[in-house]
């Protein structure tokens, strides 16, 4: 069986350097654009794009439906392969009416596109929980007192575990309690310049990120280049022949797998159950919207989490919990 077609890897490429040159894509983007056209390629035993036609489009999202797939999983790949063969008879040799008719059958029934947009309540931590989980994390070792930072750090923040790998000592200023995400060094989405005062989760989480800045400086003898939370230092141990991860390195962390075992770790330890990194930023939503009692208060709290509009904050992150729903409606007739 065919795994590939040396024609369609040659418009594949074309079309990858039109979405990084033109469109301006990440690389993340890119790839998952390619990885659906791929999806295509798979179903039609990679036959040239040539041989494109509304059959193979209707056969392919039919066969793609039987997979039970999420509506919004469907959604995406449907709509970049509409993108892709949409550009591909834009292309010399390519051009037919008969193929742009196919294009148009990359779509879904409105129906369709309404449940694949819908937004599900995502559950996240409370600010208690959060605290429960910190107070029940050891300091006894340097990887303990880093992890027990390390989440400490994202309540207070927001940030996401891209920018947190990234993350150095000169881009946190512990005594005004600031943390400025410069995209030359930081990992932001879509490369954003983001200031973030630490958000007021309480003096008690704040000063864990404080204390550990003050220990990288003073223990660590950490520089402006430093990592802010740095990878563990693999030591080879003669008399066991093992190795052992005792002490900080002066490299950052590599993978988000390290950084999401320390959470689930730290969760499971605490009786609770694990909430990845990012529902820090739904706990901070959930928070501000309490907090908050002015247009322009919500407008800051929304740009401390890094988004250029508070529709954003809202429409992502701040869905309320069915529960919650009724109990306030409820209350309204009281």
């Amino acid at each position: 069986m065919a795994q590939y077609n040396r024609k369609n890897e040659v418009l594949k490429k074309q079309y990858e350097n039109h979405l990084e040159l033109d469109e301006r894509l990440s690389e993340t983007t890119r790839l998952s654009k390619l990885r659906d056209i791929r999806k295509f390629e798979t179903y039609t035993n990679f036959k040239d794009f040539k041989t494109f036609s509304k059959q193979q489009a209707m056969g392919f999202k039919d066969s793609y439906k039987k997979h039970s797939v999420e509506y919004s999983t469907l959604s995406h790949t449907i709509r970049n392969l509409r993108e892709f063969f949409g550009w591909l008879t834009q292309q010399p040799k390519y051009r037919s009416k008969s193929k742009i008719e196919a294009v148009r059958v990359f779509s879904l029934t409105r129906k369709e596109e309404n449940i694949a947009q819908r937004k599900a309540y995502k559950d996240a931590p409370t600010l208690e929980q959060v605290r429960h989980v910190l107070s029940s994390m050891p300091t006894d070792t340097e990887q303990q007192m880093r992890d027990k930072a390390m989440i400490a750090f994202v309540a207070c923040t927001g940030v996401r575990v891209t920018a947190l790998m990234s993350l150095k000592i000169s881009h946190i200023d512990e005594h005004q309690k600031l943390v400025r995400q410069n995209p030359a060094e930081v990992d932001t989405k879509f490369g954003k310049y983001i200031v973030t005062q630490l958000f007021p989760v309480g003096e008690d989480i704040q000063q864990i990120v404080v204390d550990w800045v003050r220990y990288m400086k003073a223990n660590k003898l950490a520089d402006q280049n430093s990592p802010l939370f740095p990878a563990m230092l693999s030591e080879y141990k003669a008399e066991t022949g093992e190795f052992t991860q005792e002490h900080l390195s002066t490299q950052h962390i590599s993978s988000q797998t390290t950084i999401r075992r320390v959470f689930s770790e730290a969760y499971k330890n605490a009786g609770l159950k694990y909430y990845n990194p990012h529902t820090m930023r739904h706990m901070l939503t959930s928070l501000g919207e309490k907090l908050c009692n002015t247009p322009e208060e919500f407008k800051a709290w929304s740009q401390n989490l890094g988004h250029s509009s508070p529709l954003t904050t809202f429409t992502s992150y701040g869905q309320v919990h069915t529960h919650r729903q009724c109990e306030l409606i409820s209350s309204l007739s009281r």
